[in-house]
C-alpha cells in the first residue's frame, strides 16, 4: 500500500520508470509488487545464473526459472539483468572461471530484460565482501583494451545496432551443457557451461534463411565461425573450448560508428562540461539506465524497513 501511495500519479508523473529491488530470489514473493513497481532487480535469475554458469548446474534450470516468471509477473521482460553489484561478492570472487563468465555475460546482454552494468566487471574486478567489492575503478587506468571490456563492447556494439531487446524471444534448446534461443528472426545466441570443445545438432526453425556470422569470433577482420541457414533442418553447432556464440544474419549486421567510449569534449583546468541531453537516436534502454541512476536513491529502501 505505501508503494502504491508513493508511486501514484498523485505523487510521481505516470510516465516516470520506478525500479525495485528486494533481496530475494522467489518470484511468487516479487512478482507481488508489479505492476506497483514497473520493474525489479531480477534476483530470481540472478541466483539462477550462478547456479548455471558459477555452480555448473544444468541449464535446464533457465527453462524453469522462466516458467515462474511467466507465472508470477505481469511484464518479467522489464526485470532487472545482473552479475554483479554492490550488495554481493564480485562474480569472479567466487567463480573465477573467465569462459563461463563470458557467457553468463553474453546471456545478461541478449536475454530479455534490462541489463544493468556494474563498474569495474569490465576490468575483471574481483572483489568479495564490502569494501573489496566497491574497489576504485581509476587504478585500473579505465582500461579499453581488457578482455571483458572488449568481449562487452562486442556483444553491446550488436545487441544495439541490431535492437535484438525488440525481437521476441523464442527457446530453441534447453539441456545439461546447451542452452540456446533465438531474438527476433535475424539473431541466435547458443550457451554453455563446461568449458569443453563439443559437436551438437539441433534444430532451429525461428531465423529467416541466409548466412550468419558469430559477431564474437572475428580474426583480421574476418568472420570465423558461420553457417548457412537454408532450410528448418538440422544445424550442427561446433563449440570451441565453451566459448559462447552470437550468430546474427550478415545481412542485418549493424554498422556503428564506435564501441569504445570517447569524450566529447575536453575539459578545462577550471571547468568540466556535462553533457545532459539524450543523444541522438538514443534507445528506450539507454535512457532506462539514467532513470534508474536519479530514482534509485528513494527506491533503494524498498522493503528494507
Amino acid at each position: 500500500e505505501h508503494w502504491e501511495a508513493f508511486l501514484s500519479t498523485d505523487c510521481i508523473n505516470n510516465e516516470t520508470f520506478n525500479v525495485g529491488e528486494y533481496f530475494w530470489g522467489d518470484p511468487a514473493l516479487l512478482g507481488e509488487y508489479q505492476p506497483t513497481l514497473d520493474s525489479l532487480f531480477g534476483y530470481p535469475m540472478y541466483y539462477t545464473m550462478i547456479d548455471v554458469f558459477g555452480k555448473v548446474w544444468s541449464m535446464t534450470e533457465i527453462t524453469g526459472r522462466i516458467s515462474q516468471y511467466e507465472e508470477n509477473f505481469v511484464d518479467w521482460t522489464a526485470l532487472g539483468l545482473f552479475t554483479d553489484n554492490h550488495d554481493n561478492p564480485r562474480w569472479l570472487c567466487n567463480y573465477p572461471d573467465l569462459t563461463n563468465y563470458k557467457n553468463a555475460l553474453l546471456f545478461m546482454h541478449t536475454f530479455p530484460g534490462i541489463p544493468y552494468g556494474y563498474y569495474g566487471t569490465e576490468q575483471g574486478f574481483d572483489g568479495c565482501e564490502d569494501p573489496d567489492n566497491r574497489e576504485a575503478l581509476w587504478p585500473s587506468e579505465y582500461n579499453t583494451e581488457s578482455e571483458l571490456y572488449q568481449y562487452i563492447a562486442a556483444v553491446n556494439e550488436a545487441r544495439k545496432g541490431l535492437e535484438i531487446y525488440d525481437g521476441d524471444f523464442t527457446e530453441v534448446w534447453s539441456e545439461h551443457h546447451l542452452y540456446a534461443y533465438s531474438r527476433g528472426d535475424n539473431t541466435l545466441v547458443l550457451l554453455t557451461n563446461n568449458g569443453e570443445s563439443f559437436n551438437k545438432t539441433i534444430i532451429v526453425n525461428t531465423l529467416k534463411y541466409g548466412t550468419y556470422c558469430n559477431v564474437l569470433d572475428i580474426a583480421n577482420g574476418d568472420f570465423q565461425d558461420c553457417f548457412e541457414k537454408t532450410s528448418d533442418e538440422e544445424l550442427l553447432v561446433d563449440f570451441d573450448k565453451g566459448a559462447g556464440k552470437f550468430y546474427v544474419a550478415t545481412d542485418d549486421i549493424p554498422i556503428v560508428s564506435t564501441k569504445f567510449y570517447e569524450p566529447t569534449n575536453e575539459p578545462t583546468d577550471d571547468s568540466i562540461e556535462i553533457e545532459t541531453t539524450d543523444p541522438e537516436g538514443a534507445d528506450g534502454i539507454d535512457r532506462v539506465y539514467g532513470i534508474y541512476a536519479v530514482f534509485m536513491a528513494i527506491l533503494m529502501t524498498f522493503l528494507w524497513n
